[in-house]
């Protein structure tokens, strides 16, 4: 609502004692005093800044003013493990999710420049024996100092099957190989402002076994594992992890809005089963609030 001007007020009549006219006036006073704070309390909501997403690595270059401002960001997700052909049961573990902050508070000097660095997403094991790589730390830093948030684990190959742990040193733990196997860790609270990520599912060690899902982050779900799957990938605050893949098909990868969610492990299956890959992680991100 916006407010212009005072009200209308009548004044006091002719024969309005001395007190009455000093009342008067002070509560016009008073009133100018009112409307010009609301009017500068709109000039500054006029003003705020809009918050400034990073889903590339860039920069931010504060004005002439030093001011607070706030970080939510997470490192980037892990991939998940590939299965090879004639290996039954060995089912790929999923890729854990990366560390993430909420409203951490830093300060920025006048002219002071952000410089974001966002984690590059882990690639899931190519078709075979092969580990899904790690997801990369997304970075922020000033002038004066630099802050990193840790990436995901990428998810272990078939014949290993454990889940990528989730970033962070009090990321969760990654699933353990096994028929059935063990879930990956949800993401604990390792901080005021600081969580690590949700570790991978385990993939099952028999032909015909049960994998398991990822952990989960906040109000959503780690990826799903399944009878002869991949293990699924943890979870980040943006969405699931990517679901281990089906017998025969490769591990689903992490949505790319799903920020720092791991990548699924890929199938398995029966001796004549192909080989499959894993699915990738979800790249890094970063938001800037101003209030």
């Amino acid at each position: 609502m916006a407010y212009r001007g005072l009200p209308k007020l009548t004044p006091p009549p002719e024969d309005a004692s001395q007190n009455q006219i000093d009342f008067f006036a002070s509560l016009v006073r008073e009133l100018k005093k009112l409307v010009y704070r609301i009017a500068k309390l709109e000039a500054n909501a006029s003003t705020v800044t809009a918050p400034q997403e990073f889903t590339a690595s860039g920069s931010y270059v504060n004005g002439s003013t030093a001011k607070w401002v706030f970080i939510t960001a997470i490192g980037a997700g892990g991939g998940g493990g590939g299965h090879l052909t004639g290996t039954p049961g060995n089912g790929p573990g999923g890729g854990g999710s990366g560390e993430y902050v909420v409203r951490h508070p830093i300060y920025l000097a006048a002219g002071d420049t952000l410089t974001v660095t966002i984690g590059v997403r882990g690639l899931g094991g190519a078709a075979g024996d092969n580990n899904g790589a790690d997801g990369t730390d997304t970075t922020y830093a000033t002038s004066v100092t630099t802050y990193t948030v840790r990436g995901g684990k990428g998810g272990s190959k078939g014949t290993v099957s454990t889940g990528g742990a989730g970033g962070g040193n009090n990321g969760g733990a990654g699933g353990a190989r096994g028929s059935p196997a063990t879930a990956g860790t949800n993401a604990p609270d390792s901080g005021i402002y600081t969580r690590g990520g949700a570790g991978g599912g385990g993939g099952t060690s028999g032909n015909g076994g049960v994998s398991a899902a990822g952990g989960s982050a906040e109000n959503f779900s780690g990826g799903a594992g399944g009878v002869s799957c991949g293990g699924g990938g943890g979870a980040s605050p943006w969405g699931s992890g990517g679901a281990g893949g089906t017998p025969g098909g490769g591990g689903s990868g992490a949505v790319a809005t799903s920020y720092g969610a791991g990548g699924g492990g890929g199938g398995t299956g029966g001796a004549g089963a192909a080989s499959t890959a894993g699915g990738v992680g979800a790249a890094g991100y970063l938001r800037i609030d101003f209030v």
